[in-house]
């Protein structure tokens, strides 16, 4: 069970003894335990100018979903683009491919890079998308 107080803060000071703010942990909502969401997380890099990108962390389901919405993307003559390793390659521009990942739930988290390349993390939360059997096309 979680402690019934927090000691915030203990200082001495040469004017006075030894000081403690404690504080109940029912007057501090923000401390008390959360409950543990399971969530998955999805890396998509690529640059916003050019239809390729490259999608990692996807669960095979999330894979199939993804070439079936953007194999259509390639000419007849065309071979598919190498996959890296621990991902998959998609022809088409990381925008188009984050909507898609939208679509079944995943949320952009953060992303970073510079002209040259992007990167986005996408989370899902786990819990919420239980009721889920298949995805929608």
């Amino acid at each position: 069970p979680p402690p019934s107080s927090i000691l915030l803060m203990a200082t001495e000071s040469p004017l006075s003894s030894v000081s403690c703010l404690v504080l109940r942990m029912d007057d501090v909502p923000y401390y008390q335990p959360q409950a543990m969401d399971m969530s998955s997380y999805v890396a998509v890099t690529g640059t916003h100018s050019k239809d390729g990108c490259q999608v990692f962390g996807c669960t095979p389901r999330e894979v199939r979903y993804l070439r079936s919405k953007f194999s259509a993307n390639l000419p007849s003559s065309t071979t598919p683009p190498p996959n890296p390793p621990h991902g998959i390659s998609l022809p088409a521009t990381p925008m188009v491919v984050l909507n898609a990942l939208g679509y079944i739930g995943f949320k952009v988290i953060s992303t970073s890079g510079d002209k040259k390349c992007y990167l986005w993390t996408m989370e899902r939360n786990l819990d919420a998308d239980q009721h889920k059997e298949s995805y929608q096309e």
